[in-house]
């Protein structure tokens, strides 16, 4: 994973940030596939980004797509993936999915819907095309990043905008419109919800310039604790929901 620029922040918190989401998400991922018992299953990353999950997840399914809305990320994307042989990149959205009904196995949709002008009906072509399971995650409001009173959240505001967080809602919002997606197809699924705290800011700027391994190992269990305290519904600002078809 560290070949990629954010994988390797010489930020330590926020490394560890984007590292530890992708971290559960690979880990999710990895057990669904082998859950499903078959030689060839199809995997679709929506939203693909640099391409980090078709390289960590490559010999774990027998074919990988990824699909982006900006063709630079795919360029990125498949650089990242020259020596990965099962694995093709589209350009295309989250609203308009170039595939058939039920026609990939598991699909992933990770920080991407916050960005997405109608993320309800991104939703609902998630949903269409999924035929064994279904992977979102957003980030989410939460009691913190309600919070006007310290300084540091102030900026949270200014942050969501910077990177184009157009659709911020509570968890509650998020469950709603995947089980209404899914109702649209008629599909039966098993709906598991994770709330999960990762820490960012204020950590990110007070902990800038560390890099001492030592005092970051001390940084790393301080925060793990924060985390599991925090990963609760009201504190939680990431939710990671799976859905999976009942057999």
């Amino acid at each position: 994973m560290m070949e990629f620029e954010r994988y390797a922040h010489p930020n330590v918190v926020l490394r560890r940030y984007h590292l530890k989401r992708l971290t559960m998400v690979i880990d999710i991922l990895k057990k669904l596939e082998k859950s499903l018992n078959q030689t060839e299953t199809v995997f679709l990353d929506v939203g693909c980004g640099d391409g980090a999950y078709e390289v960590a997840l490559e010999k774990n399914f027998g074919y990988l797509a990824g699909l982006d809305a900006i063709r630079q990320n795919l360029q990125t994307a498949e650089r990242e993936a020259k020596n990965a042989g099962k694995v093709d990149f589209v350009l295309a959205d989250a609203k308009h999915l170039p595939f058939k009904d039920m026609s990939i196995d598991v699909v992933l949709c990770s920080e991407v819907l916050e960005h997405v002008s109608d993320p309800s009906g991104a939703l609902t072509e998630l949903s269409r095309v999924s035929k064994y399971a279904l992977i979102v995650t957003v980030p989410i409001l939460n009691a913190i990043r309600r919070l006007r009173v310290i300084q540091w959240d102030t900026r949270l505001d200014r942050i969501e905008s910077d990177v184009g967080h157009v659709n911020m809602h509570e968890w509650s919002w998020w469950t709603s419109a995947i089980n209404e997606a899914v109702g649209k197809h008629e599909s039966s699924y098993e709906v598991k919800t994770l709330h999960i705290y990762v820490s960012s800011e204020p950590f990110t700027s007070i902990f800038a310039s560390l890099n001492d391994s030592a005092a970051y190992a001390f940084l790393d269990k301080v925060l793990g604790v924060l985390e599991n305290f925090l990963s609760r519904a009201i504190f939680a600002n990431h939710l990671i929901i799976v859905l999976t078809a009942r057999q």
